[in-house]
């Protein structure tokens, strides 16, 4: 659902972005009971930032909209699910203090689809650097080092979708008899 998400229902991009075959995500559209309307593109329910806000923030939701309202830029969208002002959010009232912080625990926006430039992540990611070197006044070192520490939790993260990514299976210790 991600992956066509993103793509706008593109099926061809989303298979590449999951490294499918065209075949292999039509059946797995199908195994997971995903719609197609009759020009062949998925229906896909629009969720929202509302239905995520009361998932990520329960009862803090509504002071988290008012909040993000009053912030300049605060309303603009990340992606489907998440707005600008809740890097502000999550500086001011959740002491977040690095970017693997909010990308990977506060938000979903470490584990999305891609992991390179031409999916749209790195404007994302780069959105987010800068409003947190912002509100937390990071100087341009340690904006850097945030940087290469987000690269690589986020290539961790994305590790099992490279085959040639893997890590080689360390050889088991054997005690002596």
């Amino acid at each position: 659902r991600q992956a066509l998400e993103r793509t706008g229902g593109n099926k061809t991009r989303a298979s590449r972005l999951l490294g499918l075959t065209r075949r292999t995500l039509y059946s797995r559209m199908e195994s997971h009971g995903i719609p197609l309307d009759e020009a062949g593109r998925p229906r896909l329910p629009r969720e929202g930032v509302e239905p995520a806000w009361q998932r990520r923030y329960a009862a803090l939701a509504p002071a988290v909209s008012e909040f993000c309202q009053r912030l300049e830029g605060g309303r603009s969208a990340l992606d489907s699910e998440t707005l600008l002002g809740e890097v502000d959010w999550a500086v001011r009232h959740e002491d977040c203090l690095a970017a693997r912080d909010f990308f990977l625990r506060r938000t979903d926006l470490g584990y999305g689809l891609g992991h390179g430039p031409s999916d749209g992540s790195a404007t994302v990611r780069e959105r987010v650097l800068e409003r947190l070197a912002d509100a937390l006044a990071w100087p341009r070192g340690k904006l850097a080092a945030e940087r290469e520490d987000l690269e690589r939790a986020l290539s961790a993260q994305h590790a099992w979708r490279n085959e040639g990514a893997r890590p080689a299976a360390a050889p088991a210790a054997l005690k002596p008899l």
